[in-house]
């Protein structure tokens, strides 16, 4: 063997240097990879760490923002903040979805699958007939409109005075109504003639008309002219009761034994206890001043028993009175508010209110305690109007934001539906005498009627020539 090592000395050395020189390859190689994996495995621990970070991140995000619609949905009018965060969170299958139960509860107060309805004109006031089948309306055109609603649709103009027409109303038999414009005029028709039987000068701009529940007389207010009662038989002045200032509202109670008017600038509101002789003669037998609030009263309104009223104003106050006793309203409860409250209505048994604001707010009250039930969101800008249905079973709502929506009392007051109008709002609604339609006017021009169960536009009439 050695002599063989000495023969191929040269040649082993060789060889044995090309296994050392493979063998330390082998281990560089080997090293190096081990590095690399090491370093590839730093790399995506790293990467699943930003990634879990971004994950981090964007849950932090998500949970922020559904805070923010949170509290934007405790606020007036903040369904339009609540929208546009909820709707940065959308399902996509390329992208992480973490929507939880917050997100559906937030999307669902925002009940935005409505009709949109193109519209351009102003409607002031508008009445359904006790019947259900016509129904007046009254805006800037100075023409009163007269629509049938079965059938084909139908529209009578009715021309009343030289200025807007912003009040106008049936007497409960449907044989007479009457529009009150901004002239002074207070036209009063027949109703199935359609002809006119007075015209009656108020003395006044004419903001409010009211049919008396039982007898044949018609009471008007306004910016002067004090509150005065007609015959419609004869048209000959009843009585005038003497009120300086404007009046926004006049309201007969149940019974028609009183008769209610707020002003808008004095803070009070009037009660007047009336005794009615023969021939209809009528004569106030008692007059009496309810003061309380701090700034002019939009709306006062009798409870259906006719034991209280309701009166609401400019500097967000609620007020419910005893009217019982006769000789004055004592104070039952007050809630305040941060905004203008501009119209209230009872509910048909008298249990609760419900109270619309210029901020876009919807309140259900305890017409026992004024204590809030439920707050109503929905709306984004100031809510004109508000009305019950006839059974109690629904609160329909009308406003600025171009919405009429209607809430199912008995399950909490969800949002049912909402007729949305894009541009324009509106400004009055009614109930027809079976529930089972909505009549609405606004800032349009359009007179519309609405299936209260389904949500779909039944008709609309057009023909106003401006507001």
């Amino acid at each position: 063997l050695k002599k063989v090592l000495r023969r191929h000395l040269i040649s082993t050395l060789v060889a044995a240097s090309f296994v050392t020189i493979i063998l330390a390859s082998a281990i560089v190689a080997w090293s190096l990879y081990l590095r690399s994996v090491a370093a590839s495995n730093a790399f995506q621990a790293e990467r699943d760490k930003a990634e879990q970070r971004g994950v981090e991140l964007r849950r932090s995000l998500y949970f922020a923002e559904m805070n923010l619609a949170g509290q934007a949905s405790n606020e007036p009018g903040g369904i339009d903040r609540v929208e546009e965060l909820v709707n940065r969170w959308p399902y996509g299958p390329d992208s992480l979805d973490l929507r939880g139960w917050e997100w559906f509860y937030l999307r669902s107060l925002s009940n935005r699958e409505v009709a949109v309805v193109s519209l351009d004109e102003l409607v002031w006031c508008v009445a359904i007939s006790p019947s259900g089948e016509q129904i007046l309306t009254g805006g800037a055109s100075r023409l009163t409109g007269l629509w049938d609603v079965g059938g084909k649709p139908s529209h009578t103009r009715l021309a009343t005075g030289r200025l807007p027409v912003r009040s106008v109303d049936w007497s409960n038999d449907g044989q007479w109504f009457a529009a009150g414009s901004t002239d002074r005029s207070v036209t009063v028709w027949d109703a199935q003639q359609r002809r006119v039987l007075h015209d009656l000068n108020h003395g006044g701009p004419v903001l409010t008309v009211a049919f008396h529940p039982s007898k044949p007389w018609l009471a008007t207010g306004g910016n002067g002219g004090g509150c005065k009662v007609w015959n419609v038989h004869s048209g000959t002045l009843v009585h005038n009761i003497d009120q300086a200032g404007v009046l926004n509202s006049i309201r007969w109670s149940p019974a028609g034994q009183r008769i209610a008017f707020a002003g808008r600038e004095s803070g009070i509101f009037h009660v007047c206890h009336l005794t009615i002789g023969a021939d209809d003669v009528m004569a106030v037998e008692q007059r009496f001043q309810v003061a309380g609030h701090a700034s002019g009263v939009f709306s006062v309104e009798w409870s259906p028993d006719g034991n209280r009223i309701a009166s609401c104003d400019a500097g967000g106050s609620v007020k419910v009175w005893d009217a019982s006793q006769g000789a004055e309203c004592l104070p039952l409860w007050t809630s305040e508010y941060s905004s203008e409250v501009w119209n209230l209505r009872w509910s048909p048994n008298g249990d609760e209110l419900v109270v619309v604001s210029e901020d876009g707010s919807v309140r259900i009250l305890d017409a026992v305690n004024g204590r809030l039930k439920e707050d109503l969101l929905g709306h984004t800008s100031a809510v004109w109007g508000c009305c019950w249905s006839r059974d109690g079973q629904r609160v329909v709502t009308a406003g600025h934001d171009g919405t009429v929506r209607i809430w199912n009392s008995k399950h909490r007051y969800t949002n049912i539906h909402a007729f949305s109008e894009s541009q324009t709002g509106f400004t009055s609604l009614d109930w027809s005498p079976d529930g089972s339609t909505l009549v609405t006017g606004g800032t349009h021009g359009e007179v519309m009627l609405w299936d209260a169960d389904s949500g779909e536009k039944v008709k609309a009439f057009q023909g106003h020539e401006g507001e």
